[in-house]
């Protein structure tokens, strides 16, 4: 038992010493196909400019069906304008109306909306910031 123990490390030793070597195998693999890192980075992110643009197409035309406007008049609009009508009543008692707080389900729904707008916004532009900055650097 105890030379199993003693043994450990060196097993260890050996398995990180493998899993290096098998890592060195492929990086260099990778270095012999792509000896120009330059040109690998701008054609992976002029690729992400074209699937940015795929994606903006494909949402136009989405948007621009009749559809679409229906789907979002049945499912989205009545949700939405109840959601406003609860926060609007509640923004107001001095009118007399009866809600002077928003229920929970109404104020989380409102945390996921507003976090998520924040979320989008603050990614999308870091992400295009850095995006402008690497094409201007390559």
């Amino acid at each position: 038992m105890w030379n199993l123990l003693l043994g450990l490390p060196g097993l260890a030793n050996g398995l990180l010493s493998y899993l290096n070597k098998k890592q060195d195998t492929a990086l260099e693999q990778f270095r012999i196909g792509n000896t120009n890192g330059k040109e690998v980075s701008v054609a992976l992110v002029q690729a992400e400019i074209a699937r940015q643009n795929a994606n903006v197409n494909f949402l136009t035309a989405a948007m621009s069906h009749p559809i679409w406007w229906a789907a979002w008049a049945i499912g989205v609009f009545p949700v939405m304008f109840y959601y406003a009508s609860i926060f609007f009543v509640s923004t107001f008692p001095f009118w007399g109306w009866m809600v002077h707080k928003a229920p929970a389900d109404a104020l989380e729904f409102a945390k996921l909306v507003v976090g998520s707008m924040f979320g989008i916004a603050g990614v999308s532009s870091v992400v295009a910031g850095v995006a402008h900055a690497w094409t201007k650097r390559a």
